[in-house]
């Protein structure tokens, strides 16, 4: 029996499974497309249900291949020793070609050491870089820095049958939304009018659009070098019915009003700003993805303040799905709220006969 999840969180899944013990030994994990496959030992059905709710994953029925793995942190440990090793080893983003690792708590000479051993252990990472500080700005940008392997910011990434070049100095991308995208992707086979707010350099707009070529998919972005990039990943991946829009949300006025059957909107950090947007641009029974950043237990209070907004706009809202995307610190995690807009109409007065 084995873990099947998508490369983007396939480390997450792999830390999970390694500290419940449940992470075979002996038995090669397997790659295949876009995901990859762990084998499972000492299964408790409880925890196996965390892995799967946190990862996107899902269980799979396929035969063993024997051998070692390539496991970089057990190199890591043979060169560090185990609690140094853990200490400085918290994983990193997988971006096709490029590793990004977070340098906090490291010195230079662990970062050569890690970065050494994820270029061993993944032969696809040519490169690995160094996050130099938050995302931080509108543009959601982060400084990284070269560590080791070919000098280059360039990222070749694939998902789930999409490809995607990108600088990743100059553009938010998260490869730990690869479950999202896929998800959405699904949902909206068959909606008309799409419209994917902060769109980046349009990875939600492709993955909607490759699965359906009927949909008319408006992908809105602030920064102009994403929003340049998007049509080359639109040339790229062959998807037609994207259409890129650079501007602001804020001022797209009633350029969009009542267009759309479904809405993303992934920007956690300030995303409830944008609620009235979002509320101006649906049709009746549009489908909202509304992704925020909250404190844990917090979910209730977003929900209300949706459901506030949605009064402001004569409108009312069912809440269809909830999920934990991720952690994103000790004390937040980054959530998404889907949900069904439904426009409230006023009742007509009533004739008075004389």
């Amino acid at each position: 029996m084995h873990l099947k999840v998508s490369r983007a969180e396939a480390e997450a899944a792999k830390r999970m499974l390694s500290k419940f013990g449940m992470l075979g030994k002996g038995i090669s994990v397997q790659h295949r497309g876009s995901y990859v496959y762990f084998p499972l030992s000492n299964i408790d059905r409880r925890k196996v249900k965390k892995v799967l709710e946190a990862c996107g994953a899902s269980i799979s029925e396929m035969a063993p291949r024997p051998g070692k793995t390539r496991d970089y942190k057990g190199g890591l440990e043979s060169a560090l020793g185990a609690d140094v090793a853990h200490s400085v080893d918290t994983g990193y983003d997988h971006l096709g070609n490029i590793a990004v690792i977070d340098p906090d708590g490291m010195t230079k000479a662990q970062e050569k050491v890690l970065a050494k051993h994820i270029l061993a252990a993944n032969g696809a990472i040519t490169t690995v870089l160094a996050k130099g500080g938050p995302v931080e700005g509108v543009y959601r940008v982060r400084k990284v820095r070269h560590v080791l392997g070919k000098r280059t910011f360039e990222a070749r990434y694939r998902e789930h049958g999409c490809v995607y070049d990108f600088d990743v100095r100059k553009t938010f991308f998260s490869a730990r939304l690869a479950y999202e995208r896929a998800r959405i992707a699904e949902l909206a086979r068959h909606d008309r009018h799409i419209i994917v707010m902060f769109a980046g350099i349009g990875p939600f707009a492709i993955q909607i659009a490759k699965r359906n070529w009927a949909a008319k998919v408006i992908a809105i972005e602030l920064n102009r070098y994403a929003c340049r990039q998007m049509d080359e990943e639109i040339r790229l991946n062959r998807t037609t019915n994207v259409m890129p829009v650079q501007g602001d949300v804020k001022k797209m006025g009633g350029r969009y009003d009542g267009f759309a059957d479904r809405i993303v909107m992934p920007l956690p950090k300030t995303s409830t700003r944008f609620l009235d947007e979002a509320f101006a641009m649906a049709r009746d029974g549009c489908v909202v993805h509304f992704y925020s950043f909250i404190k844990m237990g917090g979910l209730p209070q977003l929900i209300g303040e949706i459901r506030e907004h949605a009064r402001l706009n004569s409108c009312s809202v069912k809440v269809l799905f909830t999920r934990t995307v991720r952690n994103y610190s000790a004390r937040e995690i980054e959530v998404v709220v889907d949900y069904r807009i439904n426009r409230i109409k006023k009742a007509r007065p009533s004739r008075s006969t004389a």
